[in-house]
């Protein structure tokens, strides 16, 4: 009932910015769900999964052209302080763990027996995870920090 009376008092702008937001935070679970199982299962999901990055960014860039100049400037500014320590975060365990990395076989070593068969999948999704979270972490800091001083 708040959510319907706080709803018909945005405008018809607010109401797709809102309706891209959704789109994009939900084909965004349902990706990193449709690539956790692309790893786990045997089957192939790689349609599946570059439906839903399509979908993904179609969300995005339908919730960003709704922004105005000074919102947009805020993304931009999170997107490249917080992306940027979040890769430096990155690239400091890549760094950390290269000399286990340079043995082959060393990180399927430490998966259980009945992980075998997805090893290689298993470690390259954590190697990709490792990539992208930080930098996404760093950016949605870096935002609640620029919208907690702003308001």
């Amino acid at each position: 009932m708040f959510q319907t009376a706080q709803h018909s008092r945005l405008s018809p702008r607010e109401r797709r910015k809102e309706f891209f937001m959704t789109l994009t935070v939900v084909f965004l679970l349902g990706y990193m769900t449709s690539l956790t199982a692309d790893m786990m299962l045997p089957i192939n999901l790689v349609w599946v999964t570059l439906a839903l990055v399509v979908v993904t960014l179609v969300g995005a860039f339908g919730w960003a052209s709704y922004l105005d100049e000074a919102k947009l400037n805020a993304h931009y500014v999170a997107w490249f302080w917080g992306g940027s320590v979040g890769l430096s975060a990155s690239m400091l365990a890549f760094v950390a763990l290269l000399p286990g990395m340079l043995i082959p076989g060393a990180a399927e070593a430490m998966l259980p027996a009945n992980l075998a068969p997805i090893a290689a999948n298993l470690t390259f999704g954590a190697g990709f995870m490792l990539g992208i979270v930080p930098a996404t972490m760093g950016y949605l800091v870096w935002w609640l920090l620029l919208s907690a001083r702003r308001d």
